[in-house]
C-alpha cells in the first residue's frame, strides 16, 4: 500500500487507518489499525511492508500532521481482499476551502454533524463536521465545478441521527465556487418520523436486508446507505427505530446478497 500526491510522489507521514470489517447477526464493525507512511510513502505493520487482512477492508488516508498542502481525507469504498493486493491512493491537493454554519430546526448551533460537498462531475465528495457552534470547513473543493451541499445530523457522534426534530438527512444548497468562500448560515428544516420495517411475503423481518434513504432537493441527492436495522426489522440507526425526514424522500430495499447492512462508523453510508 502507497500514498501519493496528484504527481504520484510519495507522501512521508501521511496517516493511514486500515478497517477491517466483520459481520454478525445483521450489524457491521470493524477493527482499525492506525500508522503513518514511511518516506516512500508505503504502509508497513511491525516493520515488513503491506499488512495482512483478509475480506471488507475499507482504507483511510489522511494528509501529515501540519500540512497545509492537501485536501481532507480520501476513502476507498469496500475492497474485497482474498490474495495479495498492491494498492495506491492518492492524496488530492488543497483546492479551495468551503465553510459555513448549521443551525438545527430550534435554531440552536449544530455539533457533530457531517456536511458533505459532492461534486456533480467526478462524484467525488469531501466532508467536513460542525464544532459546537456549528462551523464548519471543507476543503478539497475544486474551482468552477457544481457541488451539492449535503448534511447528516451526528454523524461524528456515536450516537448518529437522533429523534429531537431536525431533518437526519438533507440537501441543503448546491454551489459553485471560484476560491475560498464562506457560505454563510443554513437552517436545518424539522423533520417527522418515517418508520421503515422490512418483511417478507409472509409478514416476517427479514434479517441484513440493505436499506437506504434518499433526499432530494435542488436537482440533487444525499444518501445513507446500509442503515441498521433492529430484530423486529425496523430501520434503526442508533439503537432508535425511525429516522427523521422531510420533503422528497425515496427508500430502496434489497435482500441480503453479502455480509448484512449496517450503519458503521467512520463513513456510515455516505453514498455518491
Amino acid at each position: 500500500m502507497t500514498v501519493v500526491d496528484q504527481n504520484g510522489n510519495p507522501v512521508p507521514d501521511a496517516e493511514v487507518e486500515v478497517m477491517d470489517f466483520v459481520s454478525e447477526n445483521g450489524t457491521k464493525a470493524y477493527a482499525g489499525y492506525t500508522t503513518t507512511a514511511r518516506n516512500d510513502g508505503t504502509l508497513a505493520a511491525g516493520g515488513t511492508a503491506g499488512i495482512e487482512v483478509v475480506g471488507e477492508v475499507r482504507v483511510r488516508v489522511s494528509p501529515p500532521d501540519g500540512s497545509s498542502g492537501f485536501g481532507g481525507p480520501n476513502y476507498t469504498d469496500l475492497i474485497d481482499v482474498q490474495s495479495d493486493t498492491d494498492l495506491t491512493l492518492t492524496l488530492d491537493g488543497s483546492g479551495n476551502t468551503v465553510s459555513g454554519q448549521v443551525d438545527d430546526a430550534d435554531g440552536d448551533p449544530s455539533s457533530d454533524d457531517a456536511v458533505v460537498l459532492e461534486s456533480d462531475a467526478t462524484r467525488d465528495f469531501e466532508v467536513g463536521y460542525t464544532d459546537s457552534a456549528g462551523n464548519f470547513s471543507v476543503s478539497g473543493i475544486e474551482s468552477g465545478s457544481d457541488y451539492a451541499v449535503r448534511y447528516y445530523q451526528n454523524f461524528d457522534a456515536q450516537t448518529p441521527f437522533p429523534q429531537d426534530g431536525t431533518a437526519d438527512l438533507y440537501v441543503m444548497d448546491r454551489v459553485n465556487v471560484s476560491g475560498d468562500v464562506n457560505l454563510g448560515n443554513y437552517d436545518v428544516p424539522s423533520a417527522p418520523v418515517l418508520d421503515v420495517r422490512v418483511v417478507d411475503e409472509s409478514g416476517d423481518p427479514v434479517p441484513g436486508a440493505t436499506v437506504s434513504m434518499t433526499h432530494r432537493r435542488l436537482g440533487a441527492s444525499a444518501t445513507l446507505v446500509n442503515l441498521t436495522m433492529d430484530s423486529q426489522g425496523y430501520v434503526a440507526p442508533g439503537g432508535t427505530r425511525g429516522m427523521e425526514l422531510t420533503g422528497d424522500v425515496s427508500v430502496g430495499v434489497e435482500p441480503r446478497r453479502t455480509p448484512p447492512g449496517s450503519w458503521t462508523r467512520p463513513t456510515p453510508g455516505i453514498s455518491r
